[in-house]
């Protein structure tokens, strides 16, 4: 067991270390106890190098009597970890020219892939994959295995070093942070934005801007009137033949304020984005009038 070397902060190290490891853990099998985790723990331990030493010390505090098993999965996450890191930090190697040699050559030490539309990009740069909603997202991140922080594969969150979310802190990916809020907020949200502010002829309405994908995938601009006291949402159909998605034919009658009435030729499901990270999906009617309630 000495004559296991000082670990060093590279996957090669690490990945020789542990094979090492092993062998030695299955001469142990045989020997008249199966004591031997503490003490092999501590034996492996002082050969740490002190950043990985300080991770285990952390980790280990999640287990009331930390297990050689416990340490073994430790120290091979944490090898997939060099191992990505290395990958993602150096994308290409240039290989010194030898005599005689005046070209420079270089290769690609490692290739981005995302796993959910199988091109070469990570998956946090996947366009198709920033489309869906957050639920869908998580879905996806736990259906290939991905780390639910990094959005990697080879470890979970709870053996991630990588930054975390940058919204609020906590043990996931940004792009998996979902805004709860509370009833109270809530109320107060819709008390404002029913609000109507009159002042001689001057009305106020509450408006927002959202961003709608059509049916390729390219994003809208468009800006909503609120009304907390509708119970349908409605777009104009020269919107809606902007997004391109297909019409649900529907013939109903609309009534507004004064008994104004408005002729519905239709529906469509489209998911609607906040200018932040919210978003939602709804059901919306087509109005022939050129401004209805959002």
């Amino acid at each position: 067991m000495t004559e296991i070397e000082r670990l060093v902060r590279r996957r090669a190290a690490f990945k020789a270390q542990i094979t090492i490891l092993n062998n030695y853990l299955n001469e142990l099998e045989d020997e008249p106890t199966n004591t031997w985790d503490t003490l092999v723990i501590y034996l492996i331990s002082i050969k740490l190098d002190n950043e990985t030493l300080k991770h285990w010390e952390e980790a280990k505090s999640g287990y009331v009597n930390p297990t050689l098993d416990n340490l073994t999965t430790f120290l091979k996450h944490r090898a997939d970890m060099l191992e990505t890191l290395e990958q993602s930090k150096n994308s290409k190697r240039v290989i010194p020219r030898s005599k005689g040699d005046n070209k420079t050559k270089a290769f690609v030490a490692s290739k981005p892939y995302c796993v959910y539309c199988k091109k070469d990009h990570y998956i946090q740069n996947c366009e198709a994959f920033v489309r869906l909603s957050i639920e869908q997202r998580r879905t996806q991140a736990m259906k290939n295995h991905l780390c639910l922080n990094c959005l990697r594969l080879g470890h979970t969150s709870k053996m991630c070093y990588a930054s975390s979310c940058k919204t609020c802190n906590a043990r996931h990916n940004t792009l998996l942070h979902e805004e709860r809020v509370s009833s109270s907020e809530n109320e107060q949200t819709v008390n404002l934005s029913s609000h109507i502010n009159f002042n001689g002829d001057q009305v106020l309405l509450s408006t927002a801007l959202l961003k709608i994908f059509d049916k390729n995938g390219k994003c809208h601009v468009a800006r909503a009137l609120l009304d907390s006291g509708s119970q349908s949402s409605f777009i104009t159909e020269d919107f809606c033949n902007k997004l391109q998605f297909d019409v649900i034919p529907t013939k109903i009658t609309v009534s507004g304020l004064s008994e104004a009435q408005s002729n519905v030729s239709g529906k469509i499901s489209i998911q609607v984005h906040s200018k932040t990270i919210l978003n939602w999906q709804i059901l919306i009617f087509i109005s022939q009038r050129e401004l209805m309630c959002f």
